[in-house]
Parts: structure tokens; C-alpha cells; sequence
């Protein structure tokens, strides 16, 4: 996936890596809450997921009535724990962002000029992780004034989020098993490709042994590792939240590729994020790359996806999902 013409070749070996829907259940989402105004027939939809090393927040205004609304002012309470990074699409206005020491969350305003009637809109925010150890929750306001200019308020349901250490204990699953938890109902998958900035060959060998190294840091069991392939499958229970984690991982002469499973999205993204956090570290301190060498996150800078390969310096790509163009280094 270094080189755009290579990016489905390299993928071969690791067919996991294409995700298909699992068979459908009923288990309840924590993660998801919905309230609706049954009178104006609006409803508002949150979730909360992980997108690459970050943690989306998601909102779905959908109006079913045949009539507009307008002056939508939204009001997203979410904790201090985390940083707020962006938003999308870039025709919500944020109208303000504020930090109150004295309280446990932050509040981010949007606005909208409105909502034409039988149509949705659906906007992204998105946090970062910190090293903070803690617990919150995420609370939606929406403020609207319908066709008759009468301004009503939807308070959404909370969604609580608890970042706390990451305890893993090693365990042994065969290789028949990995599509299978890969299609529990519930499961959340997290994909992060990361590019290596430099136009010299990196020695992914070494790569490896560093990666190799600090997935042994975490006590994760492999299932699989393949230095000639770039290949790693490792395994664990996380003690603290009660959850597996399965992780695969391909790594080239200047991507690296790591798609993560888990049915706790907190987890999940705590997880990518210091393990993320550590493998630039270690890349850097082991003079694997130069100091001075970035390692860029191929997430697209306007909705968030990641974007189909490491792309040349200077030479533009475009997002699959929201079709934004852009350089990435």
C-alpha cells in the first residue's frame, strides 16, 4: 500500500483486512441514543465510535415532517479528557467553543440556518485521547424553531465514556476463528494507515522488530508474525473494561497498517492511540527514521476516512467518502 498501483496487491495475504458486515443481532449500543419530538417529527441520533486514532462523535438530525425548520443551534457537552480536533461538513458553523475549568465538560455551539422538510443532515466531531485517566460523558442540546415559529428543544440521552489503563492478558485463538470475531454483532472496527514521510526506503525489517517488541510491551498473544511478509495477528482480553481485542497489522517499506477490532469503541480507541503514540516514539528514539521525519496519520482532512494509499510528496489525493482533494506531505 506504499505505492498507489501496489495498494490492493499488498492487501492479498491479509483478507481479514476486507470488512463485511457480520449477521445481525439485537444486542442493545450503548453507544447509540436517539430522542425524537413526536409532535414536529424531528429526531436527533448520536453515536459515539473510534475513527482511526481519534473518537468520532456523530450527530443525525432527521426532519420526517413536510414541513422545514430553521435557527437549529446545537449544543454537544463532551469531556475535558478529551480534544476536540474538527468537524464535518464544513457548512455547520461552530459558533463557539467553550472551556470551563469549573465544570466536568466542555461545550461545543453549532449552527445550521435549517433543515428542509423529508431531509437528514449528519455531522462528525472529532476528539482525541489524552494520557488523562478518567471518566465523562458526552450530552447533545438541539434548538430549533419549526413552521410555526415556535422554538422547541430535544435534550439527547447521555453516552458515558471511562478511559482508564489498558491490562491486557495474552490469549490463544486458532487462525479459523479470527473472521469470526471479526463478525460478532456489535463489533467495532478501527482502521489507521500511517505513512512514513521520506523518500528514502525505510528498512521495514527493523520496523518490524521494534513493532514486534512493543506488542509484546502490551502482553498481547500472536497468532501470527511474518518478518519476510510484514505480517502481524495478535490477540488479548483487556482485564478492565472485560473486552477482546484483535489487531492486524501490515507493514511496508513506508506504510504501516494496523486494523483493530474490539466491541468497546473506548477501548478501542484508547488503545490506538497509545499504542500509535508509542510506535512514533520508538521509531524515532531507535533511529529507525530521522528525528526530523514526520509520520503522517492518511486520515482526510475534511470528514475524517482514511484515504486509499500514501500518496507522493506534493502529489494530491482524493477521499473516497467526501471526494476532498488534497496534499497529504
Amino acid at each position: 500500500m506504499a505505492k498507489k498501483s501496489g495498494s490492493k496487491k499488498d492487501l492479498q495475504d491479509l483478507m481479514i483486512f476486507r470488512h463485511k458486515e457480520g449477521p445481525k443481532g439485537k444486542k442493545p449500543d450503548n453507544f447509540l441514543v436517539e430522542k425524537t419530538n413526536t409532535t414536529d417529527k424531528i429526531k436527533i441520533t448520536n453515536r459515539l465510535s473510534t475513527q482511526g486514532t481519534h473518537y468520532r462523535y456523530s450527530i443525525l438530525l432527521d426532519n420526517e415532517n413536510s414541513t422545514p425548520i430553521s435557527n437549529i443551534k446545537i449544543s454537544v457537552f463532551y469531556p475535558k479528557l478529551l480534544k476536540f480536533t474538527g468537524s464535518y461538513p464544513l457548512s455547520v458553523i461552530i459558533s463557539s467553543l467553550i472551556e470551563d475549568k469549573k465544570e466536568k465538560n466542555n461545550v461545543i455551539n453549532l449552527e445550521m440556518k435549517g433543515l428542509k422538510d423529508k431531509t437528514s443532515q449528519r455531522i462528525y466531531l472529532h476528539y482525541t485521547p489524552s494520557s488523562q485517566l478518567d471518566n465523562g460523558e458526552f450530552k447533545t442540546s438541539l434548538k430549533y424553531t419549526n413552521n410555526k415559529g415556535e422554538e422547541n428543544t430535544i435534550n439527547s440521552n447521555s453516552i458515558n465514556i471511562k478511559i482508564d489503563d489498558i491490562v491486557i492478558i495474552p490469549k490463544i485463538i486458532s487462525h479459523s476463528r479470527i473472521r469470526e470475531i471479526s463478525q460478532i454483532p456489535g463489533m467495532k472496527r478501527a482502521l489507521i494507515s500511517l505513512g512514513i514521510g521520506t523518500k528514502k526506503k525505510v528498512n521495514y525489517k527493523k520496523i518490524f522488530e521494534i513493532f514486534e517488541n512493543l506488542v509484546l510491551s502490551y502482553d498481547f498473544q500472536f497468532i501470527t508474525r511474518d518478518k519476510e511478509k510484514g505480517i502481524f495477528w495478535f490477540f488479548g482480553f483487556e482485564t478492565k473494561s472485560s473486552n477482546d481485542i484483535l489487531s492486524l497489522c501490515k507493514i511496508g517499506s513506508n506504510v504501516i497498517e494496523i486494523i483493530t477490532y474490539s466491541t468497546n469503541p473506548i477501548i478501542l480507541g484508547f488503545f490506538l492511540y497509545s499504542f500509535t503514540k508509542n510506535l512514533k516514539q520508538q521509531l524515532s528514539s531507535y533511529k529507525i527514521i530521522n528525528p526530523k521525519t514526520k509520520i503522517f496519520e492518511l486520515d482526510c482532512v475534511n470528514c475524517g476516512e482514511t484515504l486509499p494509499y500514501f500518496p507522493k510528496k506534493d502529489e494530491s489525493i482524493t477521499c473516497i467518502k467526501c471526494s476532498y482533494e488534497q496534499i497529504v506531505w
